[in-house]
């Protein structure tokens, strides 16, 4: 049954609109002399993220294979590493738009938030049948 969220759960949200729009207003990074090309900087990881994503880049690798879970779904299970670095600098970059290196506890959110996304593609899970029942 759905019930009104609590009076704390508004200021969160008004925090988090806060925090976009912020980020949002700031101005893009353009290549010098560029009206509108993108010159976005690197972020670095640091060893223990290096360390963490070569784990799950292997990880990964093993569960791709002929008989592993992702083997049915390898065409998205490929890039599962590479999502969960991207959505690492996502979180690093909302977290602090000067920051400079993704850390390791971060890398371990993009990993973490890749495997819940993945879920939904497994043969095995409820929500993929679906999906396939109805021709999707």
């Amino acid at each position: 049954m759905f019930e009104e969220p609590p009076a704390e759960a508004r200021t969160t949200i008004d925090g988090f609109a806060q925090r976009v729009q912020g980020l949002l207003s700031k101005p893009l990074p353009l290549a010098e002399g560029t009206p509108n090309q993108l010159q976005p900087r690197v972020l670095a990881l640091s060893m223990g993220a290096r360390l963490k994503w070569i784990d799950y880049q292997h990880d990964t690798e093993r569960r791709l294979a002929p008989g592993g879970e992702l083997h049915p779904v390898r065409g998205m299970g490929n890039r599962l590493p590479a999502h969960a670095a991207r959505l690492a600098a996502v979180q690093t970059i909302f977290a602090d738009l000067a920051a400079t290196e993704i850390t390791e506890e971060v890398m371990a959110g993009g990993i973490a938030l890749a495997k819940y996304y993945a879920s939904g593609y497994y043969p095995g899970n409820r929500g993929c049948v679906m999906l396939r029942r109805i021709g999707r």
